[in-house]
């Protein structure tokens, strides 16, 4: 991501990422803080020492590829024969039942990918559950390092930020907090209203 922004962009950029993409944005402007005017986390927790040292373990034991995130991700349905029937299939699955219809219809039209044998998803589930084997486990040792202005906006129903203990986070780093009513996915579920809330919460951190 560092390269990508040093090669895209000549000036200090407002860094905005969900869930992993938002931890990536953190990291960078960790280690980077020049090529930040401010970060906002959509529900991207900093996770709390206790949750670091779990995903620690489990990494040290190849346990992670097996808690249920990973292995459920690895085996997803991923071919359907036209982006109709994978529409109806996400619509039907619990996670997605409360996306906003525009925001599926644009899920399958630019997250799947045209073959002779249908379409299938353009992101591998296969590669998806190795980020999940891989996230970081050493965040809270970040404490004290963070030099831009930085808010968090997570979902009031998000059960990884339940997971991540976001006490911690709020006890530890310098972010402002807003929530928003919805899932982990909530910019999916209510994409205006996530909209204007970003607007705004720049618009403060700048100040």
């Amino acid at each position: 991501m560092r390269e990508e922004i040093e090669e895209r962009y000549t000036q200090p950029i407002i860094g905005v990422g969900h869930s992993l993409g938002g931890i990536l944005h953190f990291l960078v402007t960790i280690e980077n803080p020049e090529l930040y005017k401010a970060i906002v986390l959509l529900d991207a927790p900093i996770i709390s020492r206790l949750s670091s040292f779990g995903i620690k373990i489990l990494k040290r034991t190849n346990l992670i590829e097996k808690i249920p995130l990973a292995r459920q991700t690895k085996f997803r349905r991923s071919v359907w024969t036209t982006k109709d029937e994978a529409f109806e299939h996400f619509k039907q699955k619990e996670k997605f039942q409360m996306f906003n219809e525009d925001v599926l219809r644009d899920y399958v039209k630019h997250g799947t990918v045209e073959s002779e044998t249908g379409v299938g998803l353009f992101f591998k589930p296969s590669v998806e559950a190795k980020i999940y084997q891989t996230l970081p486990d050493y965040l809270p040792k970040l404490r004290g390092r963070l030099k831009v202005p930085a808010a968090y906006i997570g979902g009031t129903r998000s059960e990884e930020g339940r997971l991540a203990r976001l006490n911690f986070m709020r006890r530890n780093f310098p972010f402002s907090f807003q929530f928003i009513e919805g899932s982990h996915l909530f910019p999916l579920e209510k994409p205006e209203e996530t909209a204007t809330l970003i607007k705004k919460t720049i618009a403060t951190l700048l100040q």
